[in-house]
């Protein structure tokens, strides 16, 4: 019977394993916490549409997607919420992809420059995350 349950695991796992998998799973989604596995420098397009996601759960995507702060936002308050939003992104991405990105200082610019280094110039890719 637990042969089935490999997949869930990744491993042959016990009644144990599972139930730990399942509590956690309900703690996440209980807590609104979104977790996403850090970029590596692989499936761009999928890791973009997953941190695009967080980022607007996080309300941070305004910062990300626009090059000038909106009306009645201080310069402080832009300044604080371009940083967690630049934040957000550097710790969902590997040690060698961060790397890449040290020298941008602002989240749209952070945000621009892993398109430019990962994003596929090749519909194909798009296609298939389509499907």
């Amino acid at each position: 019977m637990l042969r089935g349950f490999t997949q869930a695991c990744g491993r042959p796992c016990s009644v144990g394993d599972l139930r730990d998998r399942f509590c956690w799973s309900k703690k996440m989604a209980r807590s609104g916490k979104i977790e996403i596995k850090k970029f590596n420098g692989q499936s761009f397009e999928l890791w973009k549409l997953k941190m695009e996601d967080m980022l607007v759960d996080k309300d941070q995507w305004i910062e990300v997607d626009s090059d000038t702060k909106p009306m009645g936002v201080s310069d402080e308050e832009w300044k604080k919420l371009d940083r967690k939003a630049k934040s957000a992104i550097r710790l969902c991405v590997s040690d060698s992809v961060l790397l890449n990105l040290s020298r941008e200082a602002m989240a749209k610019a952070l945000w621009d420059k892993l398109g430019t280094l990962y994003e596929s110039k090749y519909p194909v890719n798009k296609l298939f995350l389509w499907k």
